[in-house]
């Protein structure tokens, strides 16, 4: 993904983070205090139960980050 944003222009890097399962905290402010103007990440989902009971990164992303956010379900 960065090569190709690279070729179109666009300065991109990779920051590899350490979070949890489910830490969507991490990534928003990681995002915050890099500037960031892009999150790209992939979008899983549970069943609604598990979702409602436990949350999610994907719903805590689209509610809670400021930042545009470009997803791809798996």
């Amino acid at each position: 993904m960065i090569q190709f944003l690279e070729h179109h222009g666009v300065a991109a890097r990779h920051e590899p983070l350490k979070t949890t399962h489910g830490d969507g905290e991490t990534l928003v402010g990681s995002a915050a205090n890099l500037g960031a103007d892009l999150l790209l990440c992939g979008a899983y989902s549970r069943g609604r139960l598990q979702e409602w009971i436990f949350g999610g990164v994907t719903t805590h992303l689209l509610a809670e980050t400021d930042v545009p956010v470009l997803m791809m379900h798996h």
